[in-house]
């Protein structure tokens, strides 16, 4: 198994709980590009705490997405 710097991480269920402990602590990692949950405005604050960690990270998940969608 590669390292965790070597692997795209996807944590979903991160508006709360254990799903949003798990990204805060991860958030630092370049590993995790974003998160994802059902709960938008949880969701919301969970980015928006990712992002005062790390505020490159909205740059990183832009890059990714060109990346995979590109031809």
């Amino acid at each position: 198994m590669r390292p965790i710097d070597q692997q795209t991480v996807l944590i979903t269920g991160a508006t709360d709980g254990l799903g949003r402990a798990l990204a805060a602590r991860l958030v630092t990692d370049p590993a995790l590009d974003d998160i994802s949950g059902r709960f938008y405005n949880g969701l919301k604050e969970a980015r928006a705490d990712a992002q005062a960690y790390d505020p490159d990270a909205r740059a990183r998940l832009r890059d990714l997405s060109e990346q995979l969608t590109s031809p």
